[in-house]
């Protein structure tokens, strides 16, 4: 005669705990998922942390450990999400502007020249930048004279010297 009990039986135990185990498991996952969405979004560890309801530490720890089990994508897959994210943020900052938001042009602007890089466009449209042309060099400096040993001596010669010179006759070396 078999006893009933309210327990399940010794074959199904296994199973039951590896299913709370893993669905365990997934909850702590979208925990964490959820706590780097939220800091990925602009909020700040303290405010996901107050929100809710833990330390921040818990949260910088979380957040930590999506990054670190986060597979990357390849180039090619990347550049698709990034493209789409600029473009959302770029009809954002657009709207702002067309309602009148001066201050959402600078924005705009970025956002206009990070889409321009992701499609290969930064490189063909720039223009080289003009170089001044390349001086020559500086003369070498004069040599000084001995120093005068009288001021008024080095003045009477130099009205001398202009009292003297005459003009050169011109030569044609042609």
């Amino acid at each position: 005669m078999a006893i009933m009990t309210d327990s399940p039986p010794l074959a199904e135990i296994p199973e039951t705990v590896r299913a709370r185990r893993l669905a365990r498991r997934l909850r702590r996952a979208e925990w964490r998922q959820s706590c780097f969405d939220l800091v990925s979004a602009g909020y700040s560890y303290a405010e996901v942390a107050k929100q809710l309801l833990v330390s921040e530490r818990t949260v910088r720890r979380d957040v930590a450990r999506v990054i670190d089990e986060r597979r990357l994508d390849a180039p090619e897959r990347y550049i698709h999400v990034q493209v789409d994210r600029l473009t959302r943020a770029m009809r954002t900052a657009g709207g702002r502007v067309e309602r009148g938001d001066m201050k959402a042009v600078a924005p705009l602007i970025k956002l206009i020249g990070a889409l321009d890089r992701y499609h290969g466009l930064d490189g063909r449209y720039r223009r080289e930048p003009r170089l001044a042309p390349a001086l020559a060099a500086p003369a070498a400096p004069l040599a000084l004279a001995a120093p005068a040993e009288n001021l008024a001596k080095l003045s009477e010669l130099n009205t001398q010297t202009f009292e003297k010179a005459e003009p050169q006759p011109k030569t044609n070396a042609d």
